[in-house]
């Protein structure tokens, strides 16, 4: 069976095909708050890493690579390195291949 469409039915299909009754689709309100951005330039960022690692190197008396390997590993988020270092440094160590600390005594005559 064919059909065909001819213009005696194109007014009476195009009156169908604007019919606001036909809005199946209920309009999309986006309740979320929109969130801000910011840009930064290559050079504010890598001014922010140097700040970062400078504060890791700092607080946990590591040298810079260390630091920039926590930092990495942590997702760049400095709280993140100081909270999983002071809750088990060891563990931290271990799972991103820094060497373990030794400790050695010494005795002051």
């Amino acid at each position: 069976m064919d059909y065909y469409f001819s213009d005696d039915n194109a007014e009476e299909f195009d009156n169908h095909q604007n019919d606001p009754d036909d809005d199946y689709f209920p309009e999309i309100i986006d309740d979320r708050p929109e969130q801000n951005y910011t840009i930064l330039k290559e050079a504010e960022i890598k001014q922010r890493q140097e700040d970062d690692i400078t504060e890791i190197s700092n607080v946990l008396s590591v040298n810079r690579n260390a630091a920039s390997i926590l930092l990495c590993h942590y997702r760049w988020i400095v709280s993140e390195v100081l909270d999983n270092w002071f809750a088990n440094e060891e563990e931290v160590r271990k799972s991103v291949g820094l060497p373990k600390v030794w400790i050695l005594p010494f005795f002051i005559l």
